[in-house]
């Protein structure tokens, strides 16, 4: 829904009038998503002092630099099963069907109920949610947030993700990181900042 007036909802709609397709403002929300279907198992893995009472929606550490560290044979066997597109798709279908409405701190319902999951997939290219969600697993303590504010799928069937900085806004630390990040694994993705015009 782009009818509300803000910067980000301007700039997607202008863009989406220029080149057609769909988007959608989701911020940290998507990646997080993928990331917590994906590995769903390694999240609510019985290790050891991570649940200590049956209330918790997550492990005690789950947002602590060693995270990934402590699951490194959890995370090796769920990137052995999702080790082809087809794979990797069918985990995630698997794993939303199975828990739809449990709780899990990186898993936005809402947001597949906006776009729904099949839809996310025939979107994003499959290369882009496995690298992606592989890196973030890794770096839950330091790239939890600074996630670009859009995706855009247009209709030649290219994708980028979009970061939109009003007049007087700057870049953050934490989304020049992410854009590294882009860089590095060859994903599509730009700032674009508005300006003042008399």
């Amino acid at each position: 829904n782009y009818e509300t007036p803000t910067v980000e909802n301007f700039v997607l709609h202008t863009l989406l009038q220029e080149q057609g397709g769909w988007g959608i403002h989701s911020e940290n929300a998507l990646l997080k998503t993928f990331t917590g279907l994906i590995y769903w198992g390694a999240i609510f893995a019985p290790v050891p002092g991570a649940f200590t009472n049956p209330f918790q929606s997550a492990p005690h550490d789950l947002m602590a630099p060693e995270f990934a560290s402590t699951r490194v044979k959890q995370l090796q066997t769920i990137e052995a099963r999702a080790a082809d597109d087809r794979a990797l798709v069918e985990l995630m279908q698997d794993t939303a069907s199975e828990k739809w409405g449990t709780a899990n701190p990186l898993v936005s319902w809402g947001l597949l109920q906006s776009v729904s999951l099949d839809d996310w997939l025939e979107a994003v290219p499959t290369g882009w949610v496995r690298r992606l969600s592989a890196f973030l697993i890794r770096n839950l303590n330091d790239y939890r947030k600074g996630f670009p504010d859009l995706f855009l799928c247009y209709d030649d069937h290219r994708a980028e993700f979009v970061e939109v900085k009003g007049p007087t806004d700057q870049i953050q630390p934490q989304q020049r990181a992410w854009f590294r990040v882009f860089r590095d694994m060859g994903i599509d993705a730009r700032v674009i900042k508005l300006k003042i015009t008399k």
